[in-house]
């Protein structure tokens, strides 16, 4: 006796998958539109360790368009804003596209304002700084330069990495008679900067979702987390805290 065909029911499956995953998005955008994002998330903001007094946050083209009264008006607990890192430059020819509008806005609403250039390690460091500081104009009041290198080195030994950044850095220091910033990230650090010649260098480094900063590194900025919520600014942002009284702070500003 001859088998019975068997039909194939892979195409009404896939019909009916497409179809409830169809639904359930239709679903989401309506709730997102009905119950939009919370900028001021107070579960976000509690998490903020207490414990310090000065805070602030680092921007560039990502956070775009900022409602800088907003910003300027935030206030969560003892929690304000008091200092802005903006990407200025990166590489030999890139500029930021909103650094110009940041900048500005920035010193107009009473922030203390920093800029900072994004190493690219396989570039000649010292055509780095100068792209950097044609782009820079420090007045009295703003915080030292600072130098962001959290790229690992592809075309340069560990040496001479170690050897460009030192140049990139006392480069900057002999230009703009200030001691620049170094940022990194806490693995980073450990694994490229822990020699002497860095030391004279303040280090701002990135430690995130922790309730302390690092004991065994010598910090004086915390990048403590990279997805915070605050008015005036949609979408995420960084968060940072200064570890110390504002008169340590103090010396940090050009005058």
């Amino acid at each position: 006796m001859p088998k019975r065909r068997r039909k194939n029911r892979f195409p009404w499956l896939l019909i009916i998958f497409l179809s409830v995953g169809l639904i359930f998005m239709v679903i989401f955008s309506e709730q997102k539109s009905i119950f939009p994002f919370k900028q001021n998330s107070n579960a976000l903001l509690d998490s903020v360790p207490q414990n310090f007094s000065i805070y602030g946050i680092d921007i560039s083209h990502y956070q775009k368009k900022i409602n800088w009264d907003k910003l300027a008006q935030f206030k969560y607990k003892h929690i304000t804003i008091t200092f802005v890192f903006i990407k200025a430059t990166e590489g030999v020819n890139y500029v930021d596209p909103m650094w110009d509008e940041h900048w500005k806005n920035a010193k107009t609403h009473g922030f203390v304002r920093g800029a900072y250039h994004y190493y690219k390690p396989n570039l000649d460091p010292v055509k780095q700084m100068n792209h950097f500081l044609k782009q820079v104009f420090f007045e009295n009041g703003d915080l030292s330069p600072v130098l962001d290198v959290e790229e690992d080195p592809v075309l340069v030994s560990h040496k001479q990495f170690v050897k460009n950044v030192l140049t990139a850095l006392r480069y900057l220091e002999k230009k703009t008679g200030t001691t620049p910033i170094l940022y990194t990230n806490y693995a980073f650090y450990k694994q490229y900067f822990m020699g002497e010649d860095f030391r004279k260098y303040p280090l701002w480094i990135a430690h995130y979702y922790k309730k302390t900063p690092p004991d065994d590194i010598p910090w004086k900025f915390w990048q403590f987390h990279d997805k915070m919520s605050l008015d005036g600014i949609k979408g995420n942002v960084d968060m940072n805290i200064y570890c110390c009284s504002f008169a340590e702070f103090k010396k940090f500003l050009k005058n």
